[in-house]
């Protein structure tokens, strides 16, 4: 959980340095929140946090359920609230 926790930390850390204007400014705050639940998703998958109560097989299903509505609903998100 601890490494999880800094790796997490280090994904916060380049998404702010990598999405400021070159003249500084404000970072882009929702790529850094869709990276960060992209990165403890994918954390979850291997079991980073543990399983659920139906084991492993269960908790590879229900991640591998929630990582496809993920992946196939952000972009839609993210399109419609940066109009």
């Amino acid at each position: 959980m601890i490494l999880i926790a800094i790796i997490t930390l280090f994904v916060i850390a380049l998404r702010w340095f990598g999405t400021q204007e070159e003249s500084g400014g404000d970072a882009d705050v929702l790529a850094i929140g869709v990276s960060v639940i992209s990165f403890e998703l994918y954390a979850a998958s291997l079991g980073g946090f543990g399983y659920l109560p139906g084991g492993p097989a269960q908790t590879s299903q229900f991640l591998a359920f929630i990582t496809i509505m993920w992946v196939a609903l952000v972009p839609f998100a993210l399109r419609h609230s940066r109009r």
